[in-house]
């Protein structure tokens, strides 16, 4: 009867302890890129599943991404890019803190395409692409034995923040804690707007129109694929008034009117001048009849080291600035000029002048 009561115990003890280690090695590598590692060379998973043999070390990066270089950026990993696009190129302030960008081959062109033979020619470790940009070249590029890593297409906060880890877990090093560093900032900035807005009713939530175009009009929707507006306006305390309707695609005035937001908001981003055009709106018949026209509530997103309207690291600023623009009393002590040049100097280690500021919240049209 002893033998076998010790026999239990013994039994007992050994599954605990097995236990222990499994959930011990879950923990470890929940935050993680699944992988293995070979000696110099290491097998992941990318975002959407796709299993990519590439170096243990990463040292050379192209990337087609243009709201993604400023994370790249951000997480120290900006002498490892090699590779970049047309878009990327023509961004002033990006060119400012990044000037190499001006210099380094940009083998994406602004219309989509792809020089898929100098991509090769580069010889990366590993070409970067999001989950909305996959295209023939990933496939070709594949073929030609070059490593592509597919990211999440970004359309939430969530999303960002996902993206945010998997590039640094893939770059490594001092990257990962970067990235960490970042997500808790955007985490704290939203749950501090949070705060404050969730005692809004639904009845006295600003109703807002993001416009991606003016001419065509063309507006941030929630329906196929969504932008990550929605998700950055709901964090704000707002809501976007174009629900339901197919994102970025044209639609006719008549909708605005329908919609009449209390506040209009116009992408930095836009093909024409789009302070002339904000400027000309309150003397345009059709659209001066509109609350936020007449109300003078329509403004210009910022643009930064990218549109800070779509899914760059710059988002955790846009929440801000929007909870600012929408609820100026409620956000009174927020300081956005201070808030800038603490977060570029805490991620960027750059000095924001008073030049940049203005130039990144009353942006022109990129050149």
């Amino acid at each position: 009867m002893i033998n076998s009561s010790f026999d239990k115990i013994i039994k007992i003890i050994g599954v605990s302890i097995f236990l222990l280690l499994c959930v011990g090695i879950v923990c470890a590598d929940s935050s993680s890129i699944p992988s293995t590692t070979n000696g110099s060379s290491r097998t992941i998973t990318d975002m959407i599943g796709d299993r990519v043999t590439i170096p243990a070390n990463i040292d050379r990066i192209v990337d087609n991404w243009p709201a993604h270089q400023p994370t790249i950026l951000m997480l120290g990993a900006a002498d490892k890019l090699v590779g970049t696009t047309e878009t990327a190129q023509s961004l002033p302030f990006l060119k400012k803190l990044f000037p190499q960008i001006a210099t380094i081959s940009a083998p994406f062109a602004n219309d989509g395409s792809a020089n898929i033979e100098e991509i090769v020619s580069l010889n990366p470790d590993v070409v970067m692409m999001s989950g909305g940009q996959t295209t023939k070249a990933s496939d070709a590029l594949t073929g030609d034995g070059v490593p592509v890593v597919i990211f999440n297409t970004v359309t939430t906060l969530d999303d960002l923040k996902d993206v945010v880890s998997f590039t640094g877990d893939l770059i490594g090093d001092e990257a990962k804690d970067k990235a960490k560093q970042y997500n808790d900032y955007l985490q704290e900035k939203r749950d501090m707007i949070s705060q404050k807005t969730l005692t809004l009713p639904d009845d006295q939530k600003l109703k807002v129109v993001h416009v991606s175009s003016i001419e065509p009009l063309k507006v941030d929707g929630t329906f196929g694929p969504n932008t990550i507006f929605t998700s950055a306006v709901d964090a704000a305390g707002g809501i976007n008034a174009a629900e339901g309707v197919k994102n970025m695609a044209p639609i006719e005035i008549e909708q605005l009117h329908e919609w009449n937001p209390d506040v209009i908001i116009v992408s930095g981003g836009s093909t024409r001048d789009i302070v002339t055009d904000v400027n000309n709106l309150t003397s345009n018949p059709l659209w001066k009849d509109l609350k936020a026209v007449k109300n003078n509530r329509v403004y210009t997103n910022p643009r930064g080291l990218y549109l800070w309207d779509r899914h760059g690291a710059e988002e955790a600023l846009e929440i801000q600035w929007l909870a600012k623009t929408l609820y100026p009393d409620m956000f009174s002590s927020l300081d956005i000029n201070q808030t800038m040049k603490d977060f570029y100097k805490k991620f960027y280690d750059y000095d924001l002048t008073e030049e940049d500021i203005q130039s990144i919240l009353h942006p022109e049209v990129i050149k």
